[in-house]
């Protein structure tokens, strides 16, 4: 990728105003301990507790504010104070005296559409939104996408994240200490099954029971491209420790994070017949990685966890699935799972640790600062009450 120099932002002072101030925070040092026990924990070795992320809404009292959603893609220096301040309510910089297990990540982030981009996908951004594929009146057809061979690094919208990650090492060049300490990741490449359902819409739905066939080889060449991608843009990230990767700001097991969100629409065989293949594939030619879903994805975990080179299961919503079942199913193949839900009573009580002795780690919603450093507390003590009892 050639050198390229970025205009002046509005955002500059901003930026390195934040970046001072990181670098003062001793990030490498947290991100060290965070990478510990976070591993620890998804190899189910015995832990004294879980590693638990509070996230709460950054708000007009915050330290550092959020800049408007809709000024992150036109500035890639806005994007980057983004992903410090605000990605996932996640909070990098407004994290005063809170030593939970949050790893300073940050990624390239323009959503959920870069893969199907590649595969001529509309991708659009409005006002506030976050960008999205708009289907045209008549969509890609599964044997298009099939057949679909682009050039990877000019397609779509692959050179804006080229550009970001080149952005990010201009802009983090002079802080080189704490550009050791930032994990930057992997964007959101999505997975075959979300993105020929992005492309195709509810058809898609139809074509399963109809075309399951050619369906199955509309997931795979999704699956060859997102490959290429992750190929492609591995080079420009910082990620680690081997064998680990970060999304959503936390340690996957894996080098990879599949989305399958769509699987909460079929059936577990459905999944298990055409989807899993491409899955698979994409897991199994990176040596290993997880597979995320949000909403009341329960029902497709059981196939989820059969596939061979499945690491570990992220979790968007685990309060919608029987998460303990699911457990008692995925420690029998020690796949850790990511981001379960954990309520203030439950970390205080302790009595998340006796649910889940190791094997997972935990997402703690709070509303303020001062809330969640109070509960960590009370999270800690109990935890050295736990492991003394024990």
């Amino acid at each position: 990728m050639s050198a390229r120099t970025f205009p002046a932002s509005p955002y500059r002072d901003k930026l390195k105003r934040l970046l001072d101030a990181l670098g003062e925070a001793q990030l490498w040092e947290r991100g060290k301990r965070s990478d510990e026990l976070q591993r620890s924990a998804l190899e189910y070795e015995a832990v004294e507790r879980l590693p638990v992320i509070f996230s709460w809404p950054q708000t007009d009292g915050s330290t550092f504010v959020p800049l408007s959603n809709s000024s992150i893609y036109r500035d890639p220096t806005a994007m980057l104070y983004n992903e410090l301040v605000s990605a996932w309510d996640l909070s990098i910089a407004n994290r005063e005296g809170l030593g939970d297990e949050l790893a300073p990540s940050i990624r390239p982030n323009w959503g959920t559409v870069i893969v199907a981009s590649i595969l001529g996908g509309m991708a659009e951004q409005r006002s506030e939104s976050t960008p999205w594929i708009r289907r045209s009146e008549e969509p890609p057809s599964l044997e298009a996408i099939a057949e679909a061979d682009p050039d990877i690094a000019t397609a779509g919208w692959v050179p804006r994240v080229l550009e970001t990650y080149q952005a990010y090492q201009e802009l983090l060049a002079p802080y080189p200490e704490l550009a050791s300490a930032l994990k930057i990741t992997l964007p959101d490449l999505q997975g075959p099954l979300d993105t020929v359902e992005q492309l195709t819409g509810e058809e898609l739905l139809v074509e399963l029971l109809e075309n399951p066939q050619l369906a199955a080889r509309a997931f795979m060449r999704a699956a060859e491209l997102q490959l290429a991608c992750a190929r492609l843009l591995a080079p420009f990230t910082s990620d680690g420790p081997e064998g680990f990767s970060h999304q959503h700001g936390f340690l996957v097991k894996g080098q990879i994070l599949i989305r399958c969100d769509s699987a909460v629409m079929i059936s577990p065989e459905l999944y298990r017949d055409l989807v899993a293949p491409a899955d698979e594939f994409v897991l199994s030619e990176l040596g290993g990685g997880g597979l995320h879903s949000c909403g009341r994805i329960g029902h497709a975990v059981p196939e989820m966890l059969k596939l061979p080179s499945l690491a570990s299961f992220d979790f968007g919503q685990s309060s919608l699935n029987d998460v303990d079942s699911l457990y008692s199913l995925a420690r029998e193949r020690r796949i850790p799972f990511l981001r379960v839900e954990a309520d203030k009573e439950e970390l205080s009580s302790g009595s998340i640790l006796r649910r889940f002795p190791t094997g997972v780690s935990l997402h703690c919603r709070v509303e303020s600062l001062e809330e969640a450093l109070s509960t960590f507390n009370s999270y800690l003590d109990r935890a050295a009450q736990e492991g003394n009892s024990r």
